[in-house]
């Protein structure tokens, strides 16, 4: 694929101690233990993008009448 996509493969395995297609086949939460093992630490996994609907960060600036009009104003530009 490329010499970018190698490096980031060997990349993976090296941080993982585990092989790619191990990691591919294997759950993120028993990627997360063998890592946590691995490091001596626990490894946690958060999102870095807010999501639109419930839990959102985005709920104290807009409401979800305000984020639904937004977006069928964007659906329709779009179509047109």
């Amino acid at each position: 694929m490329g010499a970018y996509f190698d490096q980031l493969m060997s990349l993976v395995e090296e941080e993982t101690g585990m092989s790619v297609s191990t990691v591919r086949a294997s759950s993120p939460r028993s990627v997360r233990d063998a890592i946590s093992v691995r490091a001596n630490h626990s490894v946690d996994y958060v999102s870095c993008h807010p999501a639109i609907g419930r839990g959102s960060v985005l709920r104290d600036f807009y409401t979800t009448e305000e984020l639904d009009s937004e977006v069928d104003k964007a659906i329709k530009a779009l179509s047109k």
